[in-house]
């Protein structure tokens, strides 16, 4: 089980792949604003960084950065990308700050069990 302590900030990108990755993000983040993930700071579809004369706007990449604030805020991270992946084929990578990562494929459920152990697996490097 996930430990009750201070609350810790820990970093994401998830990164989807294939040819629809942009769409999928951007449905991605309005699924998980639908849901109102209280614990999240922040929630971004990731962008190329924006050329002179482009109004500050970048090329719009198939991943989504996002910070949670505690373990409790993890599991309900883990647990919408559960219910999102399993809409869609394709896989999703999940990448914390510290460069750990772990691969959630689409087209099937995941268990109360494997959204724990995700979230376990991240939480033990914070």
């Amino acid at each position: 089980n996930l430990k009750k302590s201070k609350p810790v900030k820990m970093d994401f990108t998830l990164t989807f792949e294939g040819d629809d990755s942009v769409q999928k993000a951007a449905a991605f983040k309005t699924f998980v604003e639908e849901q109102r993930l209280r614990t999240s700071e922040k929630m971004e579809v990731e962008q190329t960084p924006g050329k002179p004369g482009d109004q500050g706007i970048g090329t719009f990449l198939g991943s989504i950065i996002t910070s949670i604030t505690d373990g409790t805020g993890l599991k309900d991270l883990i647990g919408l990308v559960g219910r999102f992946m399993e809409l869609f084929d394709g896989r999703l990578v999940i990448k914390d700050g510290e460069g750990k990562s772990m691969v959630i494929p689409g087209g099937r459920k995941l268990t109360g069990e494997q959204i724990e152990n995700i979230a376990i697996h991240f939480s033990k490097h914070q």
